[in-house]
């Protein structure tokens, strides 16, 4: 009764094509249900807010007939997996809306062997290829790329292509993770042991080759093998220092004039991922504000140098500074 009431309340929205909860593994009956119900590659939400999502899975789904029918219904193409990605895409494409209820879960038992879950991984790889063909718009270097995030009701790890998107300078609206994050269920308490986590590992391991060559055998794009980014701690074995100065400013002076006033004296931003606001070989340097009652701002900034340049770079910082009115603390 409680699913019903809340996938029935997503719907007062008349602009609701379908909705969707969560799906949860149950109290897995052996060890190797376990480690699946744990491992990558679950049936998962990709969310866009906390209420509107991108894509819900089939295993917990409720359409409007009237959008159904608007988009045809399922594709008979998809006949193992896949159906409910393409469908909930075609709905957006539509203009309907895609609504998440938190609360709105059911019990959906994961593959009770690694075999089974291998074999399934492969099944979305197949299914991957068809969508491939169909939406090849929402795909990037042969993966989907989705807009949103997935979840999968539990904590998430990184994976090495992750990193954090600051935005030129650091003012993107929200800086987070980019995208590459693996939704994690812990192991079972009965079954967690340090084979257990061993036999996790190598699940993680096989559950993208497996998925990518299938998808690739089934006519999708070919894999592609991603190396982990290193730019973020580049000052790290290269011989560089870091000192820190501050600056007495005010509100209408303080650390976007600094960057400014640097920017005309030929410094240029740094990468959307990295830690650091401009460059000007062979120097970065990297500010913040920060609010001293209503009236005061300390305008701090980390220089990264050479040792043997460090004064030349602090004298520049500094003249920069004085040229707009900030005065060193």
């Amino acid at each position: 009764v409680d699913w019903l009431f809340w996938i029935a309340r997503s719907f007062e929205d008349p602009r609701t094509g379908a909705s969707g909860g969560p799906n949860l593994a149950p109290s897995p009956g052996g060890l190797q249900e376990a480690i699946v119900a744990s491992a990558a590659g679950a049936p998962s939400h990709v969310l866009c807010d906390d209420l509107r999502a991108e894509h819900l899975p089939g295993c917990n789904l409720v359409v409007r007939r009237e959008a159904l029918q608007e988009v045809g219904g399922f594709r008979p193409q998809f006949v193992a997996a896949g159906d409910d990605v393409d469908l909930c895409w075609r709905l957006l494409d539509q203009g309907w809306e895609l609504v998440f209820a938190p609360t709105a879960f059911v019990w959906h038992r994961r593959r009770t062997s690694i075999l089974r879950y291998l074999r399934q991984q492969g099944g979305y790889g197949r299914a991957e290829a068809l969508l491939f063909e169909a939406h090849p718009g929402r795909f990037r270097h042969g993966v989907i790329h989705w807009k949103g995030s997935v979840y999968s009701g539990g904590p998430v790890s990184a994976d090495a292509r992750s990193v954090i998107y600051f935005g030129s300078m650091g003012q993107a609206g929200y800086q987070g993770l980019a995208s590459h994050t693996i939704p994690r269920r812990p192991l079972h308490r009965r079954f967690d042991s340090p084979a257990a986590r061993s036999l996790l590992r190598l699940c993680d391991l096989l559950q993208p080759i497996v998925r990518a060559f299938s998808r690739w055998r089934h006519g999708g794009p070919a894999p592609r093998f991603h190396k982990a980014p290193t730019g973020l701690s580049s000052q790290a074995g290269t011989g560089a220092s870091c000192s820190e100065i501050a600056f007495l400013g005010s509100p209408e002076i303080g650390r976007q004039q600094l960057l400014l006033a640097l920017r005309e004296e030929g410094w240029s931003p740094c990468g959307d991922t990295e830690t650091w606001d401009l460059k000007s070989t062979p120097f970065r340097v990297l500010t913040a504000d920060e609010q001293h009652g209503r009236d005061h701002i300390v305008v701090r900034a980390r220089l990264q140098h050479p040792p043997a340049l460090r004064g030349r770079g602090i004298t520049r910082l500094e003249e920069a500074a004085t040229r707009i009115g900030l005065r060193k603390q």
